[in-house]
């Protein structure tokens, strides 16, 4: 079997990861031009999620039965218009508007490249999720570490929100004509057996790890850069910390990608859920603002592989043809944690401050560690794709 390109499904990964840097910067540009309070800012980000899972609740048999295409042109252009109108908001209610916008086309976006890549690991016969990810990594660290030297020079989120428009809108054209993996057919149930489920013991584990992964994520996105500001930092440091984030995440996807041949998925989520749970507390009570830094860096790294294993178990355990429907399913309920996470933290942070509030993530990423032993150690049962092809649902081959 011809090896597919990959070159379309990086760049995705690499434009859904340039606004994640950006976005997560620029709020702190933007909460103090807006006057918002973190329970403010934690309501909006979490109806923008809202709205994704909208977008998700029947993403999966759209993009199955559809097309990933038509999917990720509409995700890209939506974005893009819902970045500009986000460029010209003057009060709280305009925001929220923006963020529901954006959750309704970001959402697909981000359903569609996952299950474009997954189409790929099929095709390609190997495990390469976590690579594909990796460019959404480097992506959100392009994108935090301009938009903090862009804030220290006076570029504010306005025309920095305007430009990012134009870029996903480009990025649309560009997919609209580009080379996308092709999916696999469903494979029809033999003759007196039903039709395979998509929905498995699998799928419903990898569900659970992202859930938790992106709860902890989702709080460090909304409100690092801003805590940071608060606590006294320059506006090159708050921006930098994410830069250091996501750069520390792409090395560590790069890292990963060459050793999961080698090494069990059980034992790499047990420990990198454990060593980031302890350099998140550790960077909170960081000394200096570059202590900081380093510790986020840390956890970057450990927690780059989780959620790009959390897409691949789900999709290799999910029938021939319904990976679609596994993927979206696993995204549209990890992207429940988004909702959950800043209301949480914001909730908490009104009270007792964004140094609690942020601790929570401490607490999220150690439940990786644990529900990583459910994984279990062999391979699991293995289906023939159409063609001959054997894939296995458990680890990558």
């Amino acid at each position: 079997m011809t090896r597919p390109s990959g070159a379309l499904v990086a760049l995705c990964f690499a434009m859904l990861g340039f606004h994640v840097g950006v976005r997560a910067v620029q709020l702190s540009d933007l909460v103090p031009a807006l006057g918002l309070t973190p329970g403010e800012l934690g309501l909006a980000s979490s109806a923008g999620v809202l709205a994704g899972i909208a977008t998700l609740a029947g993403g999966g048999l759209v993009v199955d039965r559809l097309g990933r295409r038509p999917a990720l042109v509409a995700g890209f252009a939506g974005a893009g218009a819902a970045f500009a109108a986000m460029s010209a908001v003057d009060s709280f209610v305009q925001f929220l508007a923006a963020n529901v916008a954006l959750g309704l086309s970001i959402s697909i976006v981000d359903l569609g490249v996952n299950t474009v890549a997954s189409d790929y690991e099929r095709a390609a016969g190997a495990h390469t999720m976590t690579g594909f990810h990796s460019w959404f990594s480097l992506g959100a660290a392009a994108g935090a570490g301009s938009c903090a030297v862009g804030l220290a020079v006076g570029i504010g989120f306005r025309p920095t929100f305007l430009a990012l428009g134009l870029m996903l809108a480009a990025t649309a054209l560009v997919v609209a004509f580009g080379r996308l993996p092709q999916a696999a057919r469903p494979s029809p149930a033999p003759a007196g057996e039903p039709r395979a489920r998509f929905l498995g013991p699998l799928v419903l584990l990898a569900t659970a790890i992202v859930f938790f992964c992106f709860f902890g994520d989702g709080i460090l996105e909304t409100f690092l850069s801003t805590y940071l500001r608060i606590d006294g930092h320059d506006v090159v440091l708050a921006g930098g910390v994410l830069a250091a984030f996501h750069a520390a995440s792409w090395g560590g996807r790069i890292v990963f990608q060459r050793t999961l041949s080698r090494v069990k998925e059980r034992t790499v989520l047990v420990i990198v859920g454990t060593v980031a749970s302890a350099a998140t507390a550790a960077g909170l009570y960081a000394p200096a603002g570059w202590a900081a830094l380093g510790c986020f860096a840390v956890v970057g790294f450990a927690l780059s592989p989780i959620v790009p294993l959390g897409m691949s178990i789900a999709g290799r355990a999910a029938p021939a043809g319904h990976s679609g429907r596994a993927v979206g399913f696993v995204t549209s309920v990890g992207y429940t944690a988004f909702i959950l996470s800043p209301l949480t933290a914001g909730a908490i942070a009104d009270r007792w401050g964004l140094h609690t509030a942020i601790s929570l993530a401490a607490v999220t990423m150690g439940a990786v560690a644990a529900l990583g032993f459910g994984v279990r150690r062999g391979r699991r049962s293995r289906e023939r794709e159409p063609g001959g092809a054997v894939a296995s649902s458990g680890e990558p081959r």
